[in-house]
Protein backbone atom coordinates (compact mmCIF):
# COMPACT_ATOMS: atom_id res chain seq x y z
CA UNK A 1 0.00 0.00 0.00
CA UNK A 2 2.49 2.26 -0.89
CA UNK A 3 0.75 6.13 -0.67
CA UNK A 4 -2.13 4.98 2.03
CA UNK A 5 -1.71 5.94 5.17
CA UNK A 6 -0.99 2.41 7.88
CA UNK A 7 -4.40 2.31 10.72
CA UNK A 8 -2.55 3.57 14.27
CA UNK A 9 -3.54 0.70 16.41
CA UNK A 10 -3.24 0.72 20.55
CA UNK A 11 -2.92 -2.38 22.10
CA UNK A 12 -3.69 -2.53 25.81
CA UNK A 13 -2.79 -5.76 27.81
CA UNK A 14 -1.36 -6.80 30.53
CA UNK A 15 0.50 -9.57 29.34
CA UNK A 16 3.76 -8.66 27.41
CA UNK A 17 3.03 -12.48 24.94
CA UNK A 18 0.17 -10.94 23.44
CA UNK A 19 1.73 -7.43 22.63
CA UNK A 20 4.79 -9.49 21.17
CA UNK A 21 2.02 -11.74 19.46
CA UNK A 22 -0.02 -9.19 18.07
CA UNK A 23 2.78 -7.14 16.40
CA UNK A 24 4.17 -10.39 15.02
CA UNK A 25 0.58 -11.03 13.24
CA UNK A 26 0.66 -7.20 11.80
CA UNK A 27 3.75 -7.25 10.59
CA UNK A 28 3.71 -6.35 7.13
CA UNK A 29 -0.02 -4.95 7.23
CA UNK A 30 -1.37 -2.01 6.81
CA UNK A 31 -1.85 -1.64 10.73
CA UNK A 32 1.02 -0.15 12.91
CA UNK A 33 1.16 -0.82 16.47
CA UNK A 34 1.68 2.92 17.78
CA UNK A 35 1.80 2.25 21.66
CA UNK A 36 1.11 0.05 23.75
CA UNK A 37 0.06 -0.10 28.08
CA UNK A 38 -0.19 -3.20 30.46
CA UNK A 39 -2.48 -1.13 32.60
CA UNK A 40 -6.02 0.46 32.25
CA UNK A 41 -4.54 3.95 33.36
CA UNK A 42 -1.97 3.67 31.45
CA UNK A 43 -3.87 2.71 28.30
CA UNK A 44 -6.16 6.17 28.90
CA UNK A 45 -3.01 7.99 29.07
CA UNK A 46 -1.90 6.54 25.92
CA UNK A 47 -4.78 6.80 23.96
CA UNK A 48 -5.34 10.48 24.90
CA UNK A 49 -1.89 11.26 23.91
CA UNK A 50 -1.82 9.46 20.83
CA UNK A 51 -3.41 9.92 16.99
CA UNK A 52 -4.82 6.37 17.03
CA UNK A 53 -7.55 4.85 14.60
CA UNK A 54 -8.13 1.62 16.67
CA UNK A 55 -7.59 0.22 20.58
CA UNK A 56 -7.41 -3.03 21.30
CA UNK A 57 -8.11 -3.73 24.99
CA UNK A 58 -8.29 -6.34 27.26
CA UNK A 59 -11.33 -6.75 28.91
CA UNK A 60 -9.48 -7.25 32.65
CA UNK A 61 -6.35 -5.37 33.24
CA UNK A 62 -4.82 -3.73 36.66
CA UNK A 63 -6.15 -0.58 37.77
CA UNK A 64 -8.85 -0.62 35.30
CA UNK A 65 -10.74 -2.27 32.79
CA UNK A 66 -11.85 -2.88 29.38
CA UNK A 67 -15.47 -2.98 29.94
CA UNK A 68 -16.94 0.60 30.50
CA UNK A 69 -19.30 1.35 33.55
Amino acid sequence: MPNQAKVRLLIADDHEMIHHGVRALLAGTEIEVTATATTGQAAIKRALEKDLDVVLVDVRMPTATGSWP
